[in-house]
């Protein structure tokens, strides 16, 4: 009789192939998880800008009263800013740059554009 003490080396094996199946699974929705909070904080950040031009668009209307159905109109993020309804350091999260730098030589802006049904359609990022 044998007195046996430790593991052999199939036991160690097997460990570690199901703690490396574990670390995987656990890093695939790590990457995952990650991937989606991206996606959420990219979705927000436009939200936040929608929402501000619509609230400017409603406090000076005259800034849209020239647009015609199928016409748009761009309102700087500036203004938009200026106005306080946007915060200066609102960065994008895809860039880093806050909200109202200027990037290629271009300033950010806001496109505004009207319905058939006359209702406006907010559209940011310009292209």
């Amino acid at each position: 009789m044998k007195n046996e003490k430790g593991f052999t080396i199939i036991e160690l094996i097997v460990v570690i192939a199901l703690l490396a199946v574990l670390a995987g699974v656990f890093g695939i929705n790590m990457i995952r998880t990650l991937n989606n909070n991206k996606d959420f904080e990219d979705e927000n950040f436009i939200n936040t800008i929608k929402a501000a031009a619509d609230v400017y668009v409603m406090t000076y209307p005259d800034k849209i009263s020239s647009l015609t159905e199928g016409n748009w109109v761009d309102i700087d993020i500036a203004d938009i800013s200026n106005a306080g309804f946007l915060n200066f350091d609102l960065k994008d999260p895809t860039t880093g740059e806050t909200i109202t730098e200027i990037s290629d030589g271009a300033r950010k802006k806001v496109r505004i554009k009207k319905g058939a049904d006359g209702l406006l359609t907010i559209i940011y990022p310009v292209e």
